[in-house]
């Protein structure tokens, strides 16, 4: 019955998103507890309007503010108070022109976003969303989560992941107005980017393409920076097991950046920390990982899981030794280690790798579909 409903509600998703140019909403300065902003013209035509009325085209020169004000947002430029408004709205015919965007309290350097920009007032905080083009915001995200100069190939990958990645959590946020976040809860987006000419082009040579399991669902794409030479099962971090998220071994990402680290702890500190999880004293000096595990002691009492939360380490794949003093973890990769290796992946796409081979090696049993298909396998 939840699977029927799921597929119910994503086909009717994405008879929404073609509806209106595949537009989605992402909350801007997320839980910033944002105060007051600053809108400016960037780009095109905007009007101004406040609780369903226009108040006016913002022009070439002109510099909003938006405040809190009791419950209502208010309204005003330098010269004048517009008013006291329940929602204001930024709003463009075309989903090219864009807004200068910057918050004065707390102070965040100015940040460039296209489309339309929604602000109202919730819990005595500015709620700000901005209704962005999917492929906009995909372009977008991608330079963020994965940086310049990697190939065209990598590029393709990051960009079907993020696209994936939004539509499947695309009810994330619901409770607050919007449908992602603009942090790494859901994807790193900053607004525009710096427009790298390979990822645009890797957006449009991909477009509408998401990443689906046997089933015909959308995968949860999950991404890390390095796993250190495997990966891990969905269950073994996470508790749930998806078909496509299973352990692979990779040796593309074994020299990268990321691929190793180091940490030290007084053996006190070490013992102290183990013993109030009444781990066995045996087990105290020494632990070995030959292949990743998913707990620290034999009886399965500690998971490795909860041990990187609580030490903050870069992953939970990693070695214990001791010297006089210390406990030395020596660790490999960074990040939960579900998913593509994202280290490994822009590897492979130097060894000139094609992004469907680098996406089918780190998700198991998957396929690549249109949007618009998807729609047709969800009716039948």
């Amino acid at each position: 019955m939840i699977k029927r409903r799921l597929g119910v509600y994503l086909t009717a998703l994405f008879v929404l998103l073609q509806i209106h140019a595949f537009a989605i909403d992402i909350g801007l300065f997320s839980k910033s507890n944002v105060k007051s902003v600053l809108v400016t013209y960037a780009k095109g035509n905007y009007h101004v309007i406040a609780d369903g009325d226009t108040l006016f085209r913002l022009a070439n020169d002109a510099i909003v503010r938006l405040s809190i004000a009791d419950t209502l947002v208010k309204v005003q430029s330098f010269e004048e108070v517009f008013g006291y408004y329940k929602e204001v709205k930024f709003v463009t015919l075309e989903k090219t022109n864009n807004l200068r965007v910057k918050s004065l309290n707390p102070e965040v350097k100015i940040r460039k976003f296209d489309g339309n920009l929604i602000i109202s007032q919730k819990e005595d905080a500015l709620t700000i969303i901005n209704q962005v083009d999917l492929e906009r915001y995909v372009s977008n995200v991608v330079e963020w989560e994965s940086g310049l100069n990697r190939t065209l190939e990598y590029y393709k990958v990051q960009s079907i992941i993020c696209r994936t990645y939004a539509l499947s959590n695309i009810a994330k946020h619901t409770n607050d107005g919007f449908q992602l976040c603009d942090k790494v809860h859901c994807q790193v987006y900053k607004g525009q980017s710096n427009g790298d000419t390979k990822i645009i082009q890797a957006t449009i040579s991909t477009k509408q393409l998401v990443i689906v399991d046997k089933d015909v669902e959308l995968i949860l794409a999950t991404f890390h920076a390095n796993c250190g030479g495997q990966t891990m099962n969905s269950e073994d971090v996470w508790g749930g097991s998806r078909s496509y998220l299973k352990s692979v071994p990779d040796s593309f990402c074994l020299h990268q950046r990321s691929a190793t680290w180091e940490k030290r702890i007084s053996f006190e500190e070490w013992k102290k920390y183990l013993l109030k999880y009444e781990i066995d004293k045996s087990e105290i000096n020494e632990f070995v990982q030959p292949v990743r595990k998913k707990y620290y002691d034999e009886k399965g009492t500690l998971k490795l899981t909860r041990i990187r939360s609580d030490l903050r380490l870069r992953s939970t794949y990693f070695t214990v030794s001791k010297d006089k003093k210390d406990v030395i973890l020596k660790g490999k990769g960074y990040g939960h280690g579900v998913g593509l290796c994202q280290q490994g992946a822009i590897h492979m796409g130097e060894l000139h790798y094609s992004f469907k081979k680098i996406l089918e090696y780190y998700y198991t049993d998957i396929s690549l579909v249109s949007l618009n298909s998807l729609g047709f396998f969800k009716e039948e």
